[in-house]
């Protein structure tokens, strides 16, 4: 068996990029006889040639004619009639359903076939529209196996600690300081909740700087009378742009200099997230329709033994378990969030179901005392994922 891959072009994400595409021909060289060619390379017009793109933000930003997403020498080959087949790999973020359209511009403005192109997403949600060419591989997520491969840096599935007495009931941890995140803050803290959170807010500076302590960044996305928000607690959360740690996080593993990126490989090695029963995750995305992206957030509370609520966009709770087949504790925790419509309801209803559970917390205790068998089995989901090349799913469409 021999494939003929195409090394990324330089211009887009060039260390990711190239980093990843190293990574995956060392992977699968040990499997099948791989031939390495630059753009500008010679190429028999009677081969086919695949060109493997993965990309840490989106593509939809970089489909356009100013940015060169394609090589001159890649388009002049296809214009030419060289069988080249283009795999657009979407990393960390997700796309949504104009992607489509934009990459069928795209490839009109350069007289090529859209039909060429093929693109994975972690948007769970995204459907090809059957007008466009473009194909899709769906139910793909890199970032899934690669995180779940993070989290197991010790390669044991027994290794994370069973801690018997918490002192937290939940926690809730944020990086980036989008609306939902600081909207279901301020509705904790709104509703005398926080105190009984280990919370953090790292980049708030983002907000402050920008947006007039950030105020407005929350009213273009909700409807504020819809929701018990209270204006000088938005400010509390926000803290005049200054970090907030959570009680068992540092700077040693989150440097707010450093944009407040964490480091995950110390951020597991050190897990803060074994302090409380409850993990209130704070996805990437909650405001936008047709789309599903779970990120290493969602994993979290499935690997370091915790129960979960999302606050996440319509669905999110179902694809996990659909995909991966996670417990997600429908006995315990209400998830009827899931399925809202409308964000200041769906809002609403996550802040409505932490108070419920708030008030039965001895009940929640010993449920997690007497189900330690439920979240092994969690964390035995999150050990085989990490078990498979997330390429894997790439290479095996273009093998079939």
């Amino acid at each position: 068996m021999h494939l003929n891959l195409i090394k990324p072009h330089n211009i887009i994400n060039e260390h990711t990029t190239h980093d990843i595409f190293n990574e995956m021909v060392k992977y699968f060289s040990k499997k099948i006889k791989i031939t390495i060619f630059n753009d500008d390379s010679d190429f028999d017009i009677n081969e086919k040639y695949f060109l493997i793109i993965p990309l840490q933000g989106q593509i939809s930003p970089k489909i356009s004619n100013e940015i060169e997403i394609l090589s001159k020498s890649i388009i002049q080959k296809i214009q030419s009639g060289y069988d080249i087949k283009i795999y657009y790999c979407t990393e960390a973020e997700c796309e949504f359903e104009d992607i489509f359209e934009k990459i069928n511009l795209y490839c009109k403005d350069n007289k090529i076939p859209s039909s060429i192109f093929t693109l994975s997403s972690g948007n769970s949600k995204l459907e090809n529209l059957n007008k466009y060419d473009v194909d899709l591989i769906r139910e793909y997520n890199p970032l899934v196996h690669r995180m779940s491969r993070t989290l197991n840096l010790k390669k044991d599935k027994d290794s994370v600690e069973w801690v018997v007495d918490k002192k937290y009931l939940f926690q809730c941890f944020n990086n980036m300081m989008k609306p939902h995140r600081v909207a279901i803050l301020t509705l904790l803290k709104s509703n005398d909740l926080l105190k009984y959170i280990d919370w953090s807010a790292m980049r708030t500076y983002d907000l402050f700087k920008h947006n007039e302590m950030g105020f407005h960044f929350i009213r273009d996305y909700f409807d504020l009378s819809k929701l018990k928000f209270e204006m000088n607690d938005f400010t509390f959360i926000v803290n005049g742009g200054n970090s907030k740690y959570s009680e068992y996080e540092t700077e040693s593993i989150r440097n707010p200099n450093a944009e407040g990126e964490p480091d995950h490989n110390l951020t597991y090695l050190d897990n803060p997230h074994k302090n409380a029963y409850i993990n209130i995750v704070n996805e990437s995305q909650f405001d936008l329709d047709n789309t599903i992206h779970i990120t290493e957030k969602s994993l979290v509370p499935f690997h370091f033994n915790q129960l979960p609520i999302f606050v996440a966009t319509k669905g999110h709770v179902k694809k996990l378990k659909e995909l991966y087949g996670f417990d997600v504790f429908d006995d315990v925790i209400n998830h009827f969030y899931d399925d809202i419509d409308s964000y200041e309801d769906r809002l609403n209803a996550i802040l409505d179901e932490i108070k419920r559970l708030n008030d039965n917390k001895n009940n929640i205790i010993q449920f997690y005392m007497n189900n330690k068998h439920r979240f092994d089995s969690n964390r035995e989901i999150i050990y085989k994922l990490s078990n498979i090349y997330e390429y894997q799913v790439i290479i095996d469409n273009i093998l079939k």
